[in-house]
């Protein structure tokens, strides 16, 4: 029988510890760690110990009926705290041992229990859904740590040879006397080089401090820490389906069954609705699937921009429910404020300076939510990447020396696509695909290969073949293996690049992510963007706003069935006659409106962070190197700054969107070497600017 704490919330967090020393651990140790994450535990704390083992979760609803969320049991010879929604209860239940009773109200944490009492740290090879949690087993004396697949539930730790932590946030293992809080100064460097985040799953602000990398599962002991991944990808699986109509069936299934596995709860129940087609395909199916369980209204959450025509589209939100009753509509305007409001609260929340200068953006809707009392938002991060635009497909044809197809599918997508806002060209592409593959060619001496690819630019493109072999075969034949000496670092200072090998990193990335695809399996580059690092520091961050107004975000392409699947999806339907996700807009007909399924392009929200910045905050902004901090001067190029700034006065200069990036950069940094990192900003929702 399945025993418990039936305790179980929708929002929360989670603490605990470990001395591999054997001293025992106190609750209150742990409580301290919740504490100072007080928007996972505005409604209370529960702890519990064993000898060396402590566990501690927060919770910020009073809903204590729900069957999933955070939770603390102790069942027999086991403990777990977690974070936990399972999305195939029903299928492990009927797996298990026969003799574990199961009734309707049994919980997500009481079924964790039971799994791992059946298959020990293989359970997590079971499960489906968004979790973190940790189990102690007293018999074997081992603490066991797992992260869902896509690491939408944040979990980082803190080990040495004397203990082992773990917590929802940095700022709750920080908490603790035994972790020292140095700054790491690589972490800097990502914020100058988000790029750099591809590589790295494991990096916070703190040296001592690492994020448990989604799909992994970690055993403690006193003699051992031992971490793994529990579930891959695999780019060399390819669906097999006797038409297109059965993978649009299968699509269609799958992603239906991700979106009414969020929407899982007793809770009132929001999304966000862009208007783009992740977002809009969430919300008319979230709509569908209330309708049928009799749970309307839906509410649904929209930024729009009354003075940056350019990222408006309220007409695209207004079309994609367009006659659906029972959805209530919120819009929001962040636009009639700065983008650097609410500043200190945000590096409080994200444990230090972040990536992310939409961010703002997402507060005003979770404050909206709030306000209407909706705890659990659906979100449509990252369907992008999870479905792929197909892009890449033109470099299967370029690779298969199918140039003629390559060009007609090249104006196909400059047909489709809005160019006011996606500047799609014909020539565009042939850069970003032909190009490489051509000096490829001529790098690795694949000269028949070469002219005949030569050739068919010249005749499809118009280019000179004489200045395609110089440029693009001669010039890349030279420069082959030679490594180049320049490298801009922007803003950061040159010292603080070359300590930590930033370029060197840069081009590992560069060659994982482009130069390595010739030849490469065709799902690499979809593999890749899948178990980049930037996905799941993405969701932490998204995760620490709505927790901070008491919400829940959940991500329906967030879901390893249906990555799984998209990934295995022959590339062709992907992209087709120049419409890119074609697979997304085939299998959702009759649950979009045609209007937004077959649109293209979408608003540049850059020219909101550029617009807001001129507006609310230019004369701070240009006097910014006068009172930057001796320890924001420590890590920028000041000269750099002083140009760039020239530039965001004159409104000339290097790219728009760079000198915007690097101004915001410069910002956040400096208010956080000013104020440091230790203290909660008083009061949610209270508006601060970066400079003053």
């Amino acid at each position: 029988m399945v025993r418990g704490n039936r305790r179980s919330t929708v929002l929360s967090g989670i603490a605990g510890l470990f001395y591999r020393d054997g001293r025992p651990a106190q609750t209150e140790t742990v409580e301290n760690m919740i504490l100072s994450m007080p928007h996972r535990c505005g409604k209370g704390i529960q702890s519990i110990s064993d000898g060396p083992v402590a566990f501690a979760f927060g919770f910020s609803s009073n809903s204590i009926e729900e069957t999933f969320g955070g939770t603390l049991l102790k069942d027999d010879n086991l403990y777990l705290v977690g974070d936990i929604r399972l999305d195939n209860r029903t299928e492990i239940t009927a797996a298990l041992d026969p003799a574990e009773c199961f009734g309707a109200n049994v919980t997500d944490g009481q079924i964790v229990l039971a799994a791992y009492r059946r298959w020990g740290t293989s359970c997590v090879d079971h499960f489906y859904g968004d979790f973190t949690f940790a189990v102690w087993d007293i018999r074997t004396k081992t603490l066991f740590c797992a992260r869902d697949h896509f690491g939408v539930k944040p979990l980082c730790l803190y080990s040495s040879d004397h203990i082992f932590a773990f917590a929802s946030e940095p700022k709750a293992l920080i908490a603790l006397t035994e972790v020292p809080e140095d700054i790491n100064e690589e972490r800097i460097c990502v914020h100058f080089f988000p790029e750099l985040l591809l590589g790295d799953k494991t990096i916070t602000m703190y040296r001592s401090v690492k994020r448990l990398e989604p799909a992994h599962r970690v055993l403690v002991s006193r003699e051992s820490i031992h971490k793994e991944h529990y579930w891959k990808l695999d780019p060399y699986r390819e669906a097999e389906y006797s038409s297109e109509k059965e993978y649009f069936d299968a699509f269609k299934d799958v992603f239906l069954r991700s979106v009414e596995n969020r929407l899982r709860g007793k809770s009132k129940i929001g999304c966000t609705l862009s208007g783009g087609l992740d977002s809009s395909s969430i919300a008319c199916a979230s709509r569908d699937i209330l309708e049928k369980q009799s749970r309307l209204p839906l509410f649904t959450y929209s930024a729009v921009f009354d003075s940056v025509p350019s990222a408006d589209e309220r007409h695209w939100i207004d079309a994609a429910l367009h006659d659906r009753q029972g959805v209530v509509s919120r819009k929001v305007h962040p636009d009639q404020r700065s983008p650097l409001s609410d500043l200190d609260a945000m590096i409080w929340l994200h444990d230090g300076p972040f990536y992310g200068a939409n961010y703002f953006i997402h507060l005003d809707i979770y404050r909206a939510a709030r306000d209407d009392g909706v705890k659990i938002i659906l979100d449509g991060e990252d369907g992008d990447t999870t479905v792929s635009h197909g892009i890449d497909f033109l470099l299967q044809l370029v690779q298969s020396g199918s140039w003629q197809i390559f060009a007609e599918e090249c104006e196909a997508v400059v047909r489709a696509f809005d160019n006011s806002r996606t500047y799609a060209s014909k020539t565009g592409m042939l850069k970003a695909h032909g190009i490489p593959y051509l000096e490829y060619l001529a790098k690795t001496g694949q000269w028949i290969k070469y002219f005949h690819a030569l050739r068919h630019i010249h005749r499809l493109f118009g280019y000179s073949r004489k200045q395609l072999l110089i440029d693009h075969g001669l010039k890349a034949l030279i420069s082959y293996g030679k490594k180049s000496s320049v490298f801009d670092t922007g803003i950061m200072d040159v010292g603080l690049a070359a300590k930590y090998r930033v370029k060197d990193k840069l081009q590992e990335i560069d060659n994982r992510y482009r130069s390595s695809r010739f030849p490469a399996h065709l799902r690499q580059s979809h593999y890749d963007r899948l178990t980049s690092g930037a996905l799941p520091y993405t969701l932490e961050c998204l995760d620490r706003m709505a927790s901070y107004y008491d919400i829940e975000v959940r991500h329906p392409f967030c879901d390893a069935r249906l990555a799984e699947f998209c990934l295995s999806v022959p590339p062709h339907l992907k992209l087709r006659n120049g419409v890119s996700r074609y697979i997304l807009r085939e299998s959702l007909k009759g649950i979009l409106p045609e209007e937004i399924r077959t649109r293209s392009g979408k608003g540049d929200l850059a020219d909101v962070l550029r617009q807001g910045l001129k507006r609310f905050e230019s004369s701070r902004i240009l006097g910014l190197t006068e009172y930057l901090s001796n320890n924001a001067k420590h890590f920028m190029n000041q000269e750099r700054l002083k140009e760039t700034l020239g530039d965001f006065k004159n409104g000339g200069g290097q790219d728009k969107d760079t000198v915007i990036t690097n101004i915001w950069q410069a910002a956040v940094l400096d208010r956080w070497m000013k104020n440091g990192n230790s203290k909660q900003p008083g009061g949610k929702g209270s508006q601060y600017s970066a400079v003053e």
